[in-house]
């Protein structure tokens, strides 16, 4: 009983740093939080509506999607990765069902961000989650990872199935799958391009120390076949943080990510950037960022390399936030000036989150949320910089009246004094994000349909709990969704 209680507690507290990272990223094709309700056992999450469903449908729909097309999306894919990683956020669950599409076809957005993380330089991350069809090797066996290398994986896995239709590794047993992932080894139709391959070959090594980083991708030949322009990745230009740090955003980073009060992260935060191997790096970076004038390809190409995997010393999570939260006051102040920020009182259409995920995760005893102690969630003593008991006088239900003005709403959040710092939301019982819809069959290529899952039920695979593999096998780390990109192409027999 006190086991589930305190897996409820960190499900809920992960629930708040999802709803924190959406809240402060800001890019064109990542889905933006616009308010987070608490009422009850519910999380209310109002977001970004994008009109055209899942880009899964759209891809089946068509069988598959042109090089041409494919490359369009994959840019603004790239971007927001890149925007994302020179934030030290790791999404580690990107796949074809978290991207979301326009009505027109043309753009696109990343959703779901309840497996993202803050990840640092000097430590490692171990939490091997995400879905098994996107997974890197790395994550099946059990190793640790920094983390971008995860989301350059899983990018690949999105691009084959855009360009071919199918996922680049598959098989009707869970093992043999697993199998085929940690080799690495792919078959590409005769339609894809010599640049295509060349792509995802580079991408496509077991070992995550030669795979290809996001950086090169940026520049590689058949990311920019066709464009003019460079991959934009819209990150602000930024100046080395110095001294004195300011008081009201050191405040509001002690919400949402458990990083302690605002004394102590200001501590923390000063011992980095007095530090000889931060300041020359951060003024290294932010020299290449000022002065390269970047339009075309060509620039990109010409530009020294300035990204968190080449520079990491330039890059921490703290840095990282203290820049977004400040950037996030400006916007706010800008709205305010403008007369154009939400109303308290406008009206919003609210759904509901409640339990299950499209995912499995496994962190029982190595969680994840202690990964460089920025975000130690699994103990349960605070939730956004208030204690527990605290937290806990707010478990009542709570009018969506009382609650759209919440600390999230951006009107609130800049008034906020920086001495009472209100809770992100109010502390709810809640468990992790549903979010099932199948897909039916005949949205698949009748020819491809596998006629040997027919005894199966409600397109169901076998529960793989019940087998009983060795400590030393992560068989039943991920798992295969009704919903998810998986359980459609399980069915699917692909003759190459």
């Amino acid at each position: 009983m006190m086991k589930e209680k305190v897996k409820e507690e960190t499900r809920e507290l992960r629930t708040i740093r999802e709803a924190h990272i959406m809240m402060l990223l800001r890019h064109p094709h990542i889905v933006q939080l616009r308010n987070l309700v608490a009422v009850g056992p519910y999380f209310y999450i109002l977001m970004d509506y994008v009109n055209g469903g899942q880009l899964l449908h759209y891809i089946v729909k068509r069988q598959k999607l042109s090089e041409q097309h494919s490359r369009q999306f994959s840019r603004q894919i790239v971007s927001a990765l890149d925007y994302m990683h020179r934030n030290s956020i790791v999404h580690r669950d990107l796949k074809i069902e978290n991207i979301l599409i326009d009505k027109a076809g043309r753009n696109i957005k990343i959703i779901d961000f309840g497996l993202s993380n803050l990840f640092c330089p000097e430590r490692r991350l171990t939490t091997y989650c995400g879905s098994l069809y996107f997974a890197a090797p790395e994550l099946l066996r059990a190793s640790p990872y920094r983390g971008p290398e995860i989301d350059i994986w899983s990018l690949g896995v999105v691009i084959y199935v855009m360009v071919t239709g199918s996922v680049p590794f598959d098989d009707k047993s869970m093992p043999g799958l697993h199998e085929k992932i940690k080799r690495g080894q792919v078959a590409y139709p005769a339609h894809v391009s010599p640049s295509c391959r060349d792509l995802l070959s580079r991408i496509f090594v077991i070992n995550p120390t030669k795979r290809i980083i996001l950086a090169d991708v940026l520049r590689h030949e058949w990311m920019n076949q066709g464009y003019n322009k460079a991959i934009k990745n819209y990150l602000p230009l930024r100046l080395p943080i110095v001294q004195p740090l300011a008081p009201n955003i050191l405040q509001h980073m002690t919400r949402g990510f458990n990083m302690g009060n605002a004394e102590d992260i200001r501590v923390k935060m000063e011992m980095i950037i007095k530090s000889q191997v931060y300041r020359s790096a951060a003024e290294h970076v932010a020299r290449i960022q000022h002065t390269s004038v970047i339009r075309t390809p060509q620039d990109l190409a010409a530009k020294p390399y300035d990204d968190p995997q080449t520079v990491p010393a330039a890059y921490h999570p703290l840095l990282s936030l203290y820049h977004l939260t400040r950037e996030r006051l400006s916007q706010q102040e800008m709205e305010q000036e403008s007369d154009s920020p939400i109303k308290p009182n406008q009206s919003t259409c609210a759904t509901p989150v409640s339990a299950t995920t499209t995912h499995f995760e496994v962190d029982d005893d190595d969680n994840d949320d202690n990964d460089g102690n920025f975000n130690d969630t699994s103990n349960g003593d605070s939730v956004s910089g208030y204690p527990q008991n605290e937290a806990n006088k707010h478990r009542s239900a709570i009018s969506i009246q009382d609650t759209i003005a919440s600390p999230l709403s951006p009107g609130l959040l800049a008034r906020d004094g920086p001495s009472h710092p209100p809770p992100l939301v109010y502390s709810t019982s809640v468990s992790s994000i549903s979010n099932h819809s199948s897909m039916p069959d005949e949205l698949l290529r009748p020819s491809l349909r596998d006629p040997t899952n027919k005894s199966k039920k409600n397109n169901k695979l076998p529960d793989t709990k019940k087998e009983k593999p060795p400590k030393s096998s992560f068989t039943n780390i991920f798992h295969r969704s009704t919903s998810s990109l998986a359980a459609i192409f399980a069915k699917v027999m692909c003759t190459r």
